[in-house]
């Protein structure tokens, strides 16, 4: 009973509620997909919904609380997007620019591909991770996961080449 009146809420409703979702701040591209999921969350919990009365405003509330998660989300990748980007400009120091280990491009090619391709793709350009993660094919979490350990497995191979220099952190490389 409860899940046709909310089928029937949302057939009736529906430009009304992508109009609020928009009115709460979720920018066209992503309000399908928000709807969708709020419905699905919606059908799950459905069951424990006792007050039929309160149906429709259950829904808007489930609704916006999912409009409510996705500007966190966003938020926050926005927030790691920004110390990452704060970290990489700190992390080539113009004077030691010069001096960085060059043995970064012999050890590349040892790398797993997909890793050297992260490493290429992230660290010796200018690109914003979504844009490279788009021209990868593979998702946002996905590449920060791979670059992640792409950096790891980098690190360890230079510590296993160049030794001295890696545990300095390569900035003032005499290995080369």
């Amino acid at each position: 009973m409860n899940r046709q009146r909310l089928e029937e809420h949302i057939r009736e409703n529906r430009r009304r509620l992508l109009a609020q979702l928009a009115n709460w701040g979720v920018p066209s591209g992503q309000r399908e997909d928000i709807l969708h999921e709020g419905v699905a969350s919606a059908f799950d919990a459905l069951d424990g919904l006792n007050d039929r009365q309160r149906l429709e405003a259950w829904f808007h509330q489930l609704l916006r609380n999912r409009a409510m998660d996705f500007h966190r989300t966003r938020d926050r990748e926005s927030l790691g997007n920004q110390k990452w980007a704060q970290e990489r400009k700190s992390f080539f120091i113009p004077q030691f620019q010069s001096n960085y280990c060059q043995c970064v491009h012999d050890v590349l090619p040892t790398l797993k591909r997909e890793y050297e391709e992260v490493i290429r793709q992230v660290e010796m350009t200018d690109d914003e991770l979504r844009d490279v993660a788009t021209r990868l094919g593979i998702t946002y979490g996905n590449l920060k996961v791979r670059l992640h350990r792409a950096r790891t497995r980098l690190r360890q191979r230079l510590e296993e080449t160049c030794e001295k220099c890696a545990a300095k952190g390569c900035l003032d490389c005499t290995c080369s």
